[in-house]
This record gives structure tokens, sequence and C-alpha cells, in this order.
């Protein structure tokens, strides 16, 4: 038997037997929580050493990019993001609120006044405001069905 054939025959007898354990199982990770200032400091510390070196190999990427003719694969961030585009539906959707006071009148015509038929107007008659139907009219159209 050649090399070959005994690792492919040795890999398939391991994985068949479901292959050779090299730790214990794992069953806590404890994170890691910076309770010191200094421990925070030294944190805020290695990602930004972490960031410049991100921004550091882009500019890189597009030096090496500029001087051999290539198409630049990191362009200026111009196009609206979801970040952006969320803020500024989220302060448009709170001014809406605002000028309506809320989803009920918006929903119902921003609160105009409204002509009502003349049912309306008999069931209005009854109770309170001859212009507006409300509950005591309400209480007096059942008054008047179980009668």
């Amino acid at each position: 038997m050649s090399g070959f054939v005994r690792a492919g025959f040795s890999f398939l007898k391991n994985l068949v037997k479901g292959g050779s354990k090299t730790s214990p199982t794992i069953n806590k990770v404890k994170p890691t929580v910076n309770t010191t200032e200094l421990e925070k400091k030294i944190s805020e510390a290695t990602k930004a050493v972490q960031k410049a070196k991100g921004s550091g190999a882009k500019l890189k990427q597009s030096i090496f990019e500029l001087k051999n003719n290539m198409p630049i694969t990191f362009k200026g961030n111009k196009t609206k993001t979801l970040s952006n585009t969320t803020k500024k539906r989220n302060e448009e959707s709170k001014k809406m609120f605002d000028k309506t006071k809320g989803r009920i009148e918006r929903k119902f015509g921003g609160g105009a006044d409204k002509q009502l038929s003349s049912k309306q107007m008999k069931i209005a008659s009854l109770a309170g405001n001859k212009k507006k139907i409300d509950g005591p009219d309400f209480k007096k159209l059942k008054e008047m069905k179980k009668a």
C-alpha cells in the first residue's frame, strides 16, 4: 500500500469512529468585563489600534490601486446607510405624530368635523350633542331595543 492510500484509509477509519477527541467539552466561557478604569482604557486603546491598522490597510490598498490604474475597492461612503435613513425616518415620524397628537386623529382624518347622515342625526339627537354620536346615544339605543 502506498502512503496516500494508507493516509486516506486512516482518515476514513477515524471519520467512521468519530475521530479523536482532543479536549473535554466546554461548559462555560466567562466573559471579559472591564471593571477598573485602567482595564477600560486599555480596551479602548486596543480597539483604536485595530481601527487604525484597518484604515492603514485600506489606504495602502487604495494607493496601490491608484498607482497601477486598477478599479478602486474602497470608495467614499456617500451612499445612504441604514442608520442614516432610519434616524431621519424616525425624526420625521415623531414630527408627524406630534402634529396630529396621536394616531387616532390621523387615522380618522385629523379631527375634521364631518356631516352626519339623516339616520346618524336621529341617533345623535337621542342624548347629548346633536352633531356627534357618543356613548350616551348608544345607551339610549340599547334601552330602546330592549323595550
